[in-house]
């Protein structure tokens, strides 16, 4: 879907979603009305039963049909607010499911251009690699067939950081390998070889029989395949193009399994002795005092005011102030158990099931054509 076509659908969707929520503000005011004249009429009525003996007749019609009229405007309005709030709740999933796919639409795109720039850079430097070979070319040509053995680098050259040459790709005379003789065209290469590699510090350069010797002596060493600018899309460019349809696609992630839903441990100050239960259903006592727990129980504790950083100041006073208690209690107070603490109501594996079918939903909700 083009980006400008998916962005104008959520602008109807949203501006849908904001007439909605209106409509929703003006029912509840129309219920409250209702309610407000329902009260009205309903103590109109009480005391039209309470101080007559014998109520006027029309007066006390007049007051039903008050209570009547407000109450049936108020069923109307609390119904029409629940088709309302349905209406809502579908409309918000359809608009946060269009919002992840703008969100991946917009870093596809940003994947692709990059994925743009990194061939227009692979270009240069096949260009660059080009003039190179041509250089070295006009260098073979300018050196004296008779000079070729005078070729003599450094004998520390093929150091450079943490990086080290196979002296056969530059050495001459000390370090000879391979007995080859020598000729302006191999010295060229070399000497190539060996500024390309120190201008390129991270560079490492095994020859193929270096290779397979390697490999002989266990030590497993791949050989790159010659590279253009074609083969080098596929080695880069081209992977990141597929990553970039996957995002838009949707299919960048797996199905979130039961398993995937793992939760850490957050250290907090419990400020008053209270339970849950664990991933094995067992319950969990825990004292007022420190404790490291599931962060799940932490982060409800902490909402319910149960529980303190134990690093921020109010915290560390209440460590401070439990210490200062149990240096002056005589005696111990009852132990622990599940009935004199608090029941936090919180079930961790019920917890991780309902995280899974949350996170279930978001995915599904951005692939209609699976949930449907």
């Amino acid at each position: 879907m083009p980006k400008t076509s998916q962005n104008s659908k959520t602008t109807d969707l949203e501006s849908e979603l904001a007439g909605l929520q209106r409509r929703r503000s003006s029912l509840q005011a129309r219920h409250d009305a209702a309610s407000s004249a329902f009260q009205t009429a309903a103590s109109a009525r009480r005391t039209l039963l309470t101080e007559h003996d014998d109520p006027p007749v029309k007066d006390l019609a007049a007051a039903d049909r008050a209570c009547r009229e407000a109450q049936d405007a108020m069923a109307a309005a609390a119904d029409a607010g629940q088709e309302i709030q349905a209406r809502l709740g579908e409309l918000g999933a359809r608009v946060a499911a269009l919002q992840r796919a703008e969100q991946r639409e917009a870093a596809a795109a940003d994947l692709e251009a990059q994925a743009k720039a990194v061939d227009g850079i692979v270009a240069r430097v096949v260009r660059i690699a080009a003039d190179l070979d041509r250089a070295r070319q006009d260098l073979a040509a300018a050196i004296p067939p008779q000079m070729a053995e005078l070729y003599d680098p450094p004998s520390m050259a093929g150091w450079n950081g943490e990086m080290a040459l196979l002296p056969r790709f530059f050495d001459a005379r000390r370090h000879r390998i391979i007995e080859t003789p020598l000729d302006p065209a191999v010295v060229a290469s070399r000497l190539a070889g060996h500024l390309i590699i120190t201008a390129l510090p991270t560079l490492a350069v095994v020859d193929a029989e270096q290779a397979a010797a390697g490999h002989i002596a266990g030590q497993h060493t791949p050989v790159l395949a010659p590279l253009d600018g074609t083969t080098a899309r596929t080695a880069l460019s081209d992977p990141m193009r597929a990553i970039a349809g996957k995002l838009r696609k949707g299919t960048d992630r797996a199905e979130p399994k039961l398993d995937d839903v793992r939760y850490g441990e957050r250290r907090v100050f419990v400020t008053e002795p209270c339970h849950y239960r664990d991933g094995n259903q067992q319950p969990r006592i825990l004292s007022a005092w420190v404790h490291d727990i599931p962060a799940p129980v932490a982060d409800i504790l902490m909402e319910s005011g149960l529980a303190l950083d134990p690093d921020s100041d109010e915290g560390q006073a209440a460590v401070e102030a439990v210490r200062e208690r149990a240096a002056t209690r005589v005696t111990q107070g009852d132990p622990l158990d599940l009935h004199n603490t608090r029941d936090l109501g919180v079930d961790l594996e019920a917890w991780r099931h309902a995280e899974w079918q949350r996170r279930r939903a978001e995915w599904l909700a951005d692939r209609p054509q699976i949930a449907a």
